[in-house]
């Protein structure tokens, strides 16, 4: 959560010196990140919730943490669910990153890219794009990748 405060921020800090390393700025943006969670007084009201207001929330955090399923599925739920997936287009924007690039195909490395057109992820897109057509009964074709 802090990182996407910072992203939100991070036009109105500074960029490194020209004598700074990026590892030096790393190091400053962790400390910050550390401060602002030591200050924080109380937990705000997740992103999610706030896009998404018409979901019963207290339900989906139920189902996803006794969900039957390994703690790396639960952990990679969470990611998704917050919007955290950390594309290299996301870290770029932050400065974690030296590039927006793909490490796989050297094409933008967005979230729909991550998802739906690289790797492992055109096998898992598909599979989800079959059971979503036939949840509709609908033909896979016309399933979009938004």
């Amino acid at each position: 959560m802090y990182v996407h405060c910072y992203e939100l921020d991070v036009a109105y800090i500074k960029p490194p010196g020209n004598n700074e390393t990026l590892r030096k700025f790393k190091r400053w943006l962790y400390d910050t990140l550390h401060i602002m969670a030591r200050a924080a007084k109380e937990p705000p009201e997740r992103r999610i919730t706030l896009l998404i207001p018409e979901t019963n929330w207290m339900k989906v955090w139920k189902y996803l943490h006794t969900a039957w399923v390994p703690d790396e599925t639960k952990s990679n739920w969470y990611v998704v669910v917050h919007n955290i997936i950390s594309t290299n287009e996301r870290l770029r924007a932050i400065r974690l990153a030296e590039s927006d690039r793909c490490t796989r195909c050297e094409r933008r490395d967005t979230l729909t890219h991550r998802l739906t057109e690289c790797n492992e992820g055109t096998v898992i897109w598909q599979w989800t794009k079959e059971r979503i057509a036939w949840i509709l009964k609908m033909d896979p074709r016309y399933i979009p990748a938004e």
